[in-house]
């Protein structure tokens, strides 16, 4: 499955990995990737770039910095 979200500056949008593994994709933008409170950065990611959250490593934070962002999250489901 994949999902197309349009982040504003300094928008958040939080991904569960509970039950999928989930590729981020960006087009367009600056994203920051983070823990539920911030302490850990996991990846800063410019257009085109792509980081991989493994399955059932809970929950992520995508933070648009400075400029609208544009992400595509593909989750892969597991059977």
């Amino acid at each position: 499955m994949v999902d197309k979200l349009y982040l504003k500056p300094w928008e958040e949008a939080k991904v569960d990995t509970s039950s999928n593994t989930v590729a981020v994709l960006v087009m367009s933008g600056n994203v920051v990737i983070t823990n539920t409170d911030y302490s850990i950065v996991f990846a800063e990611l410019t257009e085109k770039e792509m980081f991989t959250l493994p399955i059932q490593t809970g929950l992520y934070v995508l933070k648009s910095q400075d400029v609208p962002s544009e992400v595509y999250l593909f989750r892969m489901f597991i059977y």
